[in-house]
């Protein structure tokens, strides 16, 4: 998970989805933190908005977040100053599920309402298909 370097700092493990709909913290991941980050995987974008989206969900400035190894990969170590290791993953995993994937519709523990029933005799015009002839 994190080491701590200081008092008021940290590392965290994090593994990053780029090209994800929207940025969002995604749960853990054995003792990694997933995070999906919008941005795609080239020129660093990935790694610049996952430091952005973290600062923010930590309520913290930008340049106190920074990626410090795995810059190139998925697996990645991200330094914290201004919290310790504690307080950073209860921000950020506050809201997010405790354990494995997001649920896949994003709609965990509710059930799809019951089709409609079907219009029985409902009208079909003249009876005619595609070609115009019966």
């Amino acid at each position: 998970m994190a080491s701590a370097p200081g008092a008021d700092s940290c590392r965290l493990r994090v593994r990053v989805s780029p090209g994800a709909s929207a940025d969002r913290v995604a749960g853990l991941q054995g003792d990694e933190i997933r995070v999906a980050v919008a941005a795609p995987p080239t020129d660093g974008r990935a790694n610049s908005a996952l430091e952005r989206f973290l600062a923010k969900a930590l309520g913290l400035r930008p340049r106190d977040v920074s990626v410090v190894s795995g810059r190139a990969s998925r697996s990645k170590t991200v330094s914290v100053e201004g919290l310790d290791a504690a307080a950073a993953r209860a921000r950020l995993l506050g809201a997010a599920p405790a354990d494995g994937p997001p649920a896949a519709s994003g709609r965990a523990g509710k059930t799809a309402p019951a089709p409609a029933a079907k219009a029985e005799g409902r009208p079909r015009g003249k009876g005619r298909g595609p070609s115009g002839r019966k």
